[in-house]
């Protein structure tokens, strides 16, 4: 049996609801997976490993762009 594939990229939603619903995310996950919707060197997906949520602040220092 081969490792699972390790999905390098990762995305995004801007704004998401919070609480972040898990049924709502398995129904995605499960929506992914059966699309066959990830290309990886490894082949297909097969199964879940996890879903996260993961948060980050930016800090605007200065705007160099004027």
């Amino acid at each position: 049996m081969r490792p699972p594939a390790r999905v390098q990229n990762r995305e995004s939603i801007p704004e998401p609801v919070d609480p972040v619903p898990a049924q709502a995310v398995e129904n995605l996950m499960n929506m992914l997976l059966d699309a066959d919707f990830f290309i990886t060197s490894g082949g297909s997906l097969v199964s879940k490993l996890r879903a996260e949520v993961v948060e980050r602040t930016v800090d605007e220092i200065d705007d160099y762009t004027a």
